[in-house]
């Protein structure tokens, strides 16, 4: 069993495999911020308090987790990462990727590197509360020289590959 209290709490490579039905395998109680990422869960999970949890590419059966009503969130994250390439399948630097939730709020502005891959980010999948699951969609767009490409996203695993394609742009020279 882990019991969470105080602070900002971070565990990443969890494995969990208790399956005693009666008790909890993750306890959140007094904890300002707890996060598990890349894991698996066989067990129970429980957020209390007002608490708040993030579980980012972490298996678990969703029957398995719960907030006190009122009181805690479950946040399920993915990792994402937009990928831009050219007509050639080049990688292109400098495009800008900005992610937007469904009511039109940006949540996060990227830029592509010489890779042309963005940083790897967590998006959020749903939050649970109240004994509810509130999924989130997402747009993102890519833009490279006033060119706007634009992708829908609803996430139910990590999905970091997401390949922007500008074919009306050749191979990049240097500078």
């Amino acid at each position: 069993q882990i019991w969470v209290t105080g602070g900002n709490v971070s565990i990443s490579d969890l494995l969990i495999n208790y399956t005693n039905s009666s008790l909890y395998s993750i306890y959140v109680q007094s904890a300002q911020n707890f996060e598990v990422v890349d894991g698996w869960i066989d067990g129970r999970v429980i957020v209390l308090n007002g608490q708040n949890a993030s579980l980012v590419n972490v298996s678990y059966g969703m029957n398995n987790v719960d907030a006190e009503k009122g009181q805690g969130r479950i946040y399920r994250k993915w990792k994402y990462g937009a990928i831009a390439r050219n007509r050639d399948g080049a990688p292109m630097q400098g495009v800008q990727v900005s992610i937007y939730d469904s009511s039109g709020v940006n949540v996060v502005n990227l830029a592509t590197g010489a890779s042309g891959e963005t940083e790897v980010i967590y998006l959020t999948d749903y939050v649970y509360k109240n004994g509810a699951r509130t999924y989130y969609n997402y747009t993102i767009n890519a833009t490279y020289q006033g060119i706007v490409k634009t992708h829908n996203l609803v996430l139910h695993d990590n999905f970091v590959d997401d390949i922007f394609d500008f074919s009306e742009f050749p191979v990049q020279s240097p500078g």
